[in-house]
């Protein structure tokens, strides 16, 4: 696949608000072992954390590690109005996960911010947490990116980043919704890297063929740290260039997306 090849650049457009990257992980039972945490941070990542917290609260762990603040609070409550189950039913990979995400009777709140600390460096740092938190046994999900992940899809996701790639499937999801015409496809998770989430509307060829260009897309703009911007066009091959339009977007009109026209 050749690199995007971006083709006209007609106007700026400010680009969301960025920075925080956030996670909230499903359990079965309101019990979190933060020592074992620890154990597999240092185990499967090589990360050594403080032993003592910079400020700690009961079940509220807060670190600071290589100019990043890390928070991991144990909440003994599901996420009300069931919507992780509602998101959860979305996730095409995992059929019963909306079955198993109705067991879930708390969840831990895991952050990561830095304003000296790139949106990549964070955004690693919150998966590594995030796939070692999955490794103990009360873990039903992680909610993130608009959908819920199954905690060994999260786990395997994470491997990448040993070879030091980024593990962009599980940090942008990339939905699907049903259109008069055709099929809407979204992007969700862009925005803590200051992006605009993309949206192709009316997509009628193949959902493996638009997952691949979507993904490609996704990677070449977060490895890139490149922003696209209204009035562009780009294609993934040399032959292509689609416009690239900024609009509300069809799932939630208060937020802008970028509508890529593929057709």
């Amino acid at each position: 696949m050749r690199p995007l090849d971006e083709v006209t650049k007609k106007k700026e457009v400010k680009t969301p608000e960025h920075g925080i990257f956030l996670a909230m992980i499903l359990l079965e039972d309101s019990t979190f072992n933060y020592p074992a945490l620890l154990h597999d941070l240092s185990e499967n990542w090589g990360i050594v954390l403080p032993s003592e917290d910079t400020s700690s609260d009961g079940d509220t762990h807060v670190s600071d590690y290589k100019k990043m603040r890390i928070l991991v609070s144990l909440i003994p409550t599901p996420i009300p109005n069931e919507e992780a189950t509602e998101m959860a039913a979305g996730n095409y990979y995992w059929k019963a996960g909306a079955e198993v995400v109705k067991r879930h009777s708390a969840h831990l709140i895991v952050s990561v911010v830095g304003d000296k600390v790139s949106d990549r460096k964070k955004s690693e740092m919150l998966v590594k947490i995030v796939s070692s938190c999955c490794r103990q046994k009360n873990v039903l999900g992680v909610s993130t990116n608009g959908t819920v992940y199954q905690p060994k899809f999260y786990i395997a996701g994470a491997q990448p980043l040993h070879q030091g790639e980024l593990p962009v499937p599980i940090l942008v999801w990339i939905g699907f919704d049903s259109a008069e015409k055709g099929t809407n496809v979204f992007t969700k998770g862009m925005e803590p890297f200051g992006k605009y989430d993309m949206e192709v509307l009316g997509w009628t060829g193949s959902m493996k063929e638009i997952l691949d260009k979507m993904y490609t897309i996704v990677s070449y703009i977060l490895e890139g740290n490149v922003t696209l911007r209204s009035g562009e066009t780009f294609g993934t091959t040399a032959n292509e260039k689609f416009p690239i339009t900024l609009s509300p977007s069809t799932w939630d009109s208060n937020k802008m997306t970028l509508k890529i026209k593929m057709y």
